[in-house]
């Protein structure tokens, strides 16, 4: 029987499988796993954004199922994010190695610090030497990273993290992107950070953030 563990926004979970292996899912996402795994493989299936560590079995393969691809484990630790709603899927490891296939393309073998990228539309995967791999899963120390991303991507993880929502009042705003390293649990303190770095305001208004350019 399988269970579906689902994290609603502005909540983090983390949880033991039945093979000792552990998982921290962020906001927005789902785990749908089994109550015991089977003799030849260990599957699991996600949504959204989770972190793994991965207890040891050669016997039996860890194996994450996104859908458009499977993440094939041994014993490791990587982060993924594959949400429904984005364009791309991304998989850092951090220990071990892991094994990415899928219809669109052969065999990726990563190791550790390199990362994947895998574009839905295109069925296209590269991958990535990346000098702090860790960032990637900074989210589980209450730690947002953003490099030279989008507001558009700023505002969806923002949107996860403190379960709110945005309404651009301006479109031009939307042509900035954004690098900043910020521990704040507060999103306001958040906001006010992200205001220092471009000309874009963010004013909490019934419930929503109202983005539009500074006068």
């Amino acid at each position: 029987e399988y269970n579906t563990l689902v994290i609603p926004r502005g909540c983090e979970f983390n949880l033991v499988l039945a093979d000792g292996s552990r998982g921290w899912l962020n906001a927005g996402s789902s785990l749908k796993y089994p109550e015991t795994f089977s003799n030849s493989e260990r599957r699991v299936y996600l949504e959204g954004e989770a972190w793994f560590e991965v207890a040891k079995n050669k016997n039996r393969p860890f194996i994450v199922d996104l859908s458009y691809m499977d993440i094939k484990v041994l014993g490791t630790t990587f982060d993924v994010k594959a949400y429904p709603e984005e364009e791309a899927i991304f998989v850092a490891l951090e220990t071990g190695s892991i094994e990415l296939k899928s219809r669109s393309f052969k065999s990726y073998q990563l190791r550790p610090g390199e990362k994947a990228v895998y574009n839905k539309a295109s069925g296209r995967c590269e991958v990535l030497r990346s000098h702090d791999v860790k960032m990637y899963s900074a989210w589980r120390r209450n730690v947002l990273v953003f490099k030279s991303a989008p507001l558009s991507d700023v505002m969806k993880t923002l949107a996860r993290t403190y379960d709110i929502s945005f309404d651009v009042k301006d479109s031009a705003a939307l042509r900035y992107t954004y690098t900043i390293t910020t521990d704040s649990v507060n999103l306001t303190t958040v906001l006010k950070e992200l205001e220092k770095i471009t000309p874009v305001l963010f004013e909490e208004k019934g419930g929503k953030i109202e983005v539009r350019m500074k006068k």
